[in-house]
């Protein structure tokens, strides 16, 4: 085993990102990526502080004939799961595949009120029948939704035998890193970029709200409100697409959120976001339905965004705690 695949089963095995080791190493990420990539190695005062942190010798991380088998037990090696190449290939073109589908599916459900905002909006100013309006609203938002439902479960089902990428360790066939990494560099300034312009779209999509409420006394505040979600669906639909396409990449690195550590947390993260958007969807239609102010509940959206990330740290705290 060459040099490449010992420093990448090394480091996974440790639980480590290219950027953890990068930083214990005082090297650029980058220098990392490249001796896994084979396209440079380490000088010898690297090698020794390689040995240290993952406790081998520094023969075994020079001599090829010393493979791995030498180091891990029959047992680890029976039950570790290898992605070849191929599957590699093959997970991202199904990423590549139903990326969109996921994007647009986010899309529907941001847009899916406005219809119902801007019909309110022309029953208070036209005279419309409020009631008329406020059905033909809701049975188009019910109907974006059931839409974006159907692409998720599609997405769902194109991916669903590479599940175990997302929840197990596993290890990588020889030139599986290399090829990612490669990838990974090649789209990282377009991933930047457009979050860089997904969040200040996010940002400006406030001004429209803004502005619309301060004309005739608030009546087309609606309108304002409408803008805003177009921008923000937007903003929202450009982050969801490059999100995918960089949470494949670390996926098969086992990198960011996807280290070993965070995958034994994940699963009860994703059991309890399902049902706190359950619980924030029932309290936002409850309210909408009573209250009848569908110009105001959406604001349950904007709290439930907020406080997501926050519910999603003590879960897991308390799991590492535990």
């Amino acid at each position: 085993m060459i040099f490449a695949d010992k420093l990448i089963n090394l480091r996974k095995k440790a639980g480590m990102s290219q950027e953890e080791l990068a930083d214990k190493l005082d090297v650029s990420r980058q220098s990392v990526s490249k001796w896994e990539g084979m396209q440079s190695i380490p000088d010898i005062n690297k090698i020794i502080e390689l040995s240290k942190i993952f406790g081998v010798s520094t023969d075994y991380l020079l001599k090829d004939e010393m493979e791995a088998e030498d180091n891990v037990p029959v047992e680890e090696q029976a039950d570790r799961k290898i992605v070849t190449l191929q599957e590699a290939n093959e997970y991202l073109s199904s990423v590549d595949g139903t990326r969109y589908l996921i994007s647009i599916g986010v899309l529907l459900c941001i847009i899916s009120p406005i219809t119902l905002f801007i019909l309110l909006m022309l029953s208070e100013i036209k005279g419309y029948n409020s009631n008329l309006m406020t059905a033909i609203g809701i049975i188009t938002l019910l109907s974006l939704v059931a839409v974006a439902v159907t692409l998720f479960v599609t997405s769902g089902f194109k991916l669903k035998k590479f599940e175990y990428l997302e929840k197990k360790s596993f290890e990588t066939q020889y030139g599986v890193d290399g090829l990612v990494n490669e990838k990974k560099n090649k789209f990282y300034q377009t991933y930047i970029t457009t979050n860089v312009i997904g969040v200040l779209l996010c940002v400006l999509s406030a001004i429209p709200l803004l502005v619309t409420s301060f004309i005739k006394d608030g009546k087309y505040t609606l309108l304002g409100l409408s803008i805003l979600l177009s921008v923000v669906a937007a903003a929202v639909f450009m982050l969801t697409l490059v999100g995918s396409k960089m949470g494949a990449y670390n996926k098969l690195l086992q990198e960011g959120d996807y280290t070993k550590e965070r995958k034994a947390v994940n699963p009860l993260i994703g059991s309890i976001m399902g049902v706190y958007w359950l619980i924030a969807t029932a309290v936002y239609l409850t309210w909408s339905f009573i209250s009848k102010d569908w110009h105001i509940t959406w604001i349950v959206w904007v709290v439930a965004g907020i406080l997501c990330p926050i519910v999603s740290l003590i879960v897991e705290t308390i799991k590492k705690k535990n």
